[in-house]
């Protein structure tokens, strides 16, 4: 092994208060996806109507994400994170107590807000909390969130939905969030003295960001859409129940958590990796629909979409913060990936629906190209110094 790779510093402990902070925030987002008719029948409507009001989650995230930018300038990475915590919390307390249709909306929309303003400064935390040697590795830690939201908390929420009720999900999230603002009170506040505001008009005057927000929102717009419908595709094909759906997930999650331990290994070409990885989704997703014949196949190409898009992603986000305006970049990427999500879905279920998720597989491969494209003629940003 390189003697360089050997001698890496340790991270701060106080990293894993942002990996949990993004397992909170994933898992309040992934649960109502699993919970939405025992919700629909809580609140006396459809399944629809609670699928709708969900929905404007994203947009709540995606909106306060750009407006913090704005409105909170004078708050450090700290007093970000917490009071974006703090008002999962309120939001998720809203969700579990509500009655009908607007408290359940409001809730929602607190939720995404509060989501908007923390997740932002969880990312821009990460290159203020270690060097640039080791962005990477911490990066990736902290997007180890994601994975475990996935593997953990949201079979946690199911359970405590199953022994006890939906509502009683929702109120064990809102501690969690609780939980994980008082955590944060142990963070640096992340705002240097001698560092500028930075405004987003230099994000879009930056040739070095603008190709990189550009591949982020063909990266989620793809992972979305296909993700929402894989799991029913494979069903299909295979007879299974909702379970075959479940080990999808639990695969892709491993997958994603497992690409952490190679980062000593990737971080260094990832000049050459970033546009490898989005060579390697063009292929995942040409041949997903095939894989999705035999559970075995389509267990091992969820595992190896996992690993795939946890690398690019690390590498995506590392370049943001490396940035000149970091902060602004970091809440258009937020904006961007919710945008990208929601259209993202949206087109794969009028796709699918109409022509077949081979389809739906063909589409996200021409997309992940065009992201292909733009992050292979992509310059390599660097942080100004002020």
């Amino acid at each position: 092994m390189h003697p360089s790779l050997e001698r890496r510093q340790p991270l701060p402990p106080t990293l894993w208060i942002l990996t949990g902070s993004v397992t909170v925030i994933g898992a309040q987002a992934l649960v109502p996806g699993v919970l939405l008719p025992d919700i629909a029948r809580g609140v006396g409507v459809s399944a629809a109507s609670v699928g709708g009001i969900f929905g404007s989650y994203g947009l709540a995230l995606a909106a306060s994400s750009l407006a913090a930018g704005f409105c909170l300038r004078g708050l450090g990475g700290r007093a970000r994170v917490t009071a974006g915590l703090t008002g999962l919390c309120v939001g998720l307390v809203i969700v579990a107590s509500a009655a009908g249709r607007l408290s359940l909306l409001t809730g929602v929309l607190v939720a995404g807000a509060a989501a908007g303003v923390a997740l932002p400064a969880v990312y821009g935390l990460v290159a203020v909390m270690v060097d640039t040697e080791s962005a990477s590795r911490a990066t990736s830690r902290v997007l180890l969130g994601w994975a475990l939201s996935l593997v953990v908390g949201v079979p946690l929420a199911g359970l405590v939905a199953q022994l006890l009720s939906w509502r009683a999900s929702f109120a064990s999230l809102a501690v969690a969030a609780a939980a994980a603002a008082l955590c944060g009170l142990r963070l640096p506040s992340a705002r240097p003295a001698k560092e500028k505001d930075p405004r987003f008009r230099e994000v879009l005057t930056d040739r070095t960001v603008l190709p990189l927000l550009g591949a982020v929102a063909a990266f989620m717009a793809s992972f979305y859409g296909v993700f929402a419908f894989v799991g029913s595709d494979a069903r299909a094909h295979l007879g299974h129940g909702p379970a075959l759906s479940s080990a999808i997930a639990l695969a892709y999650g491993c997958g994603f958590a497992s690409a952490g331990l190679l980062e000593r290994w990737t971080r260094r070409a990832e000049h050459v990796l970033l546009p490898a990885t989005f060579t390697a989704l063009v292929a995942i997703y040409g041949l997903l629909p095939l894989a999705d014949r035999t559970v075995p196949t389509v267990l091992l190409a969820a595992a190896a979409w996992g690993i795939v898009n946890e690398t690019a992603l690390t590498m995506l986000v590392v370049r943001i913060t490396r940035a000149s305006a970091a902060p602004a970049a970091l809440a258009l990427y937020n904006a961007i990936t919710y945008i990208s999500a929601a259209f993202g879905t949206a087109c794969a279920g009028a796709l699918v629906s109409s022509a077949g998720f081979a389809s739906l597989g063909l589409a996200a491969a021409v997309v992940c190209a065009s992201g292909l494209l733009m992050v292979t003629t992509s310059p390599r940003p660097r942080r100004q110094v002020a």
